[in-house]
């Protein structure tokens, strides 16, 4: 298994550095449109000649986000060019949320090989004085470890960078002459500083030792200081206990850990002992106080080890944590160990910031009744859980309600051109103001030397469109119009708040009409959709005067 996840790591790293194409394909949709697109390019992209197929618009993963009622502001990471792997930075993006269109972006892509790398988490930016971001993370210090075994690990240092909103300006870098002994690499949660809600600092680490024989997976947290951002080297706090296995060592248990909200770092532990071969046996949540940082403690933990799928597959992924929201996400990608054919899906589970469990999806299939090859948490609104998940190359859009052991799939966001892709992913998620989603869509295409060529596309999309809608326009649309039934087997009748004279259509998920009248003076309408196949359609309207228009989403059921 080591040896496994090793090469694929190394496989991606290769691959990624031959990504590369000058001119990313435009990704056209079928059905639901985007209000605006944003390609994500770094202007002061400077070729490697050891890498000569990279480009401006490859290796970028979405890792933080801050916004207001009028900018989003995007923290990227940039995979290294070069062949040791890594990170080589960050793009911090200002989009007008209106528009798409960047402010300005800041650039910290030195592209100079192994040296001076930087290293951002969930949780790296935060609102500091007036007008001003705060940027905390990793700097890497000039080499790479003469000890390691792999190719992608660095000494690390915290940095502290502070932006002006307004143009994009570094204001003000400062960083520790003291380094980290612990090293970072391309894997998530190997390293993060955080600034917790009172402006204090702290820098988490994964770190390996040995104990009675075994190497221990510990996280470690540990008081920042805020003017010098040197590290106390004898305070600490330690959770030995995380991960203990044999002399093999493997990724796949590894701890994660996110910030639940300002004061509280939620870890999930998998502990698995490998002399009787690689099977989970206890799997945690642990809740870390870190509202002081000289005083870091565990709250409570929360064994879910009973919420294991298959944990006897051999080849089964990490146990990741997600929190959004205040609420807590655990997924896994696990071998169906039953089935003969060999077949790997995902279950999920939902709980409250306390550890209640919500809901819990066993095996999580789209409507053919085929397995999501990814999944991305938006959010929660109105106590609902939405979902973003991908089958090969088409996203679903899902709302996952409390107790419910299946998702109920809203809409799809397909591609019309999708052959035109080797494979799509999913980028981070975000709720915008004004009932707007942010998705970011990673693709990858072969280029004019047949490799392998990854470019991020951003887009913003009407929650209506994706048929997420909120309690506070149910209740307006309630009022002006009512369908009845909702959901129906296809006959159903609109109720009208008022005589309507106008316009109505009606289409399905992938934006093809399958009704329309005019009508004039009608206080209710009869609609009969009864063959029309089941699932997602939206009703449009407008009255005559163009004073009032519509939209809401109609479910049909047999």
């Amino acid at each position: 298994m080591k040896s496994i996840i090793f090469t694929f790591l190394c496989i991606c790293l290769f691959f990624n550095k031959v990504n590369g194409q000058f001119t990313p394909p435009e990704l056209i949709f079928d059905g639901i449109q985007p209000e605006w697109t944003y390609l994500s390019e770094d202007t002061t992209f400077i070729q490697s000649p050891e890498d000569p197929f990279s480009s401006p618009f490859w290796g970028r993963h979405i890792v933080d986000f801050l916004s207001d009622d009028d900018y989003l502001y995007l923290l990227e990471l940039v995979i290294s060019q070069t062949p040791y792997g890594g990170l080589e930075g960050c793009l911090l993006h200002k989009l007008d949320v209106s528009t798409g269109k960047p402010e300005w972006i800041y650039h910290s892509t030195s592209y100079v090989g192994n040296k001076y790398r930087e290293y951002y988490q969930s949780g790296s930016m935060s609102w500091y004085g007036d007008n001003m971001i705060r940027l905390v993370g990793d700097k890497s210090i000039d080499t790479i470890m003469a000890n390691s075994t792999g190719l992608f690990n660095f000494h690390t240092r915290p940095v502290e960078k502070i932006i002006d909103v307004s143009n994009g300006a570094l204001m003000s870098e400062k960083y520790s002459n003291l380094k980290v002994e612990e090293s970072y690499n391309v894997i998530p949660n190997r390293s993060n500083v955080m600034t917790l809600g009172n402006g204090d600092v702290v820098h988490s680490s994964y770190n390996l030792s040995v104990k009675n024989g075994k190497k221990i997976k510990a996280i470690e947290v540990r008081e920042v200081d805020d003017i010098t951002l040197d590290i106390d080297s004898l305070k600490y706090f330690r959770t030995e206990h995380i991960t203990a296995i044999d002399e093999n060592d493997s990724d796949a248990f590894s701890p994660y850990w996110r910030k639940l909200n300002k004061d509280t770092l939620l870890v999930i532990s998998p502990v698995a002992d490998t002399s009787s071969g690689w099977i989970l046996g206890d799997v945690k949540l642990i809740w870390l106080d870190i509202s002081k940082k000289e005083n870091v403690s565990v709250i409570k933990e929360l064994n879910v080890t009973n919420e294991l799928e298959h944990p006897d597959g051999a080849f089964n992924s990490s146990v990741l944590l997600f929190t959004k929201d205040n609420n807590i996400f655990i997924t896994q990608q696990v071998e169906d160990t039953l089935s003969i054919i060999t077949q790997y899906y995902a279950w999920l589970a939902w709980y409250d910031h306390d550890g209640v469990k919500l809901a819990k999806v066993r095996k999580n299939l789209n409507n053919a009744g085929e397995p999501y090859h990814q999944h991305k948490f938006i959010g929660v609104l109105d106590g609902v859980a939405y979902v973003l998940a991908r089958h090969e190359k088409t996203v679903d859009i899902l709302a996952w309600h409390p107790n419910d052991d299946k998702m109920e799939v809203l809409n799809q966001i397909g591609l019309e051109n999708e052959d035109v892709l080797v494979r799509l992913r999913i980028g981070e998620p975000q709720f915008l103001p004004d009932n707007k989603l942010f998705v970011g869509l990673n693709g990858t295409v072969k280029n004019d030397n047949d490799k392998n060529s990854g470019f991020n596309y951003y887009y913003k999309f009407d929650l209506k469109d994706l048929g997420i809608i909120t309690k506070t326009e149910k209740i307006a649309e309630d009022s002006f119009f009512k369908i009845m039934p909702n959901p129906s087997s296809g006959i159903f009748k609109i109720e009208f708040g008022a005589a309507f004279s106008g316009e109505l259509r009606i289409i399905n998920s992938v934006g093809q009409s399958v009704w329309d009248d005019n009508v004039n003076n009608e206080k209710s309408i009869q609609i009969n959709l009864y063959n029309q196949k089941p699932g997602i359609y939206f009703l449009y309207g407008k009255n005559i005067d163009l004073e009032k228009k519509f939209k809401t989403r109609i479910l049909l059921v047999k």
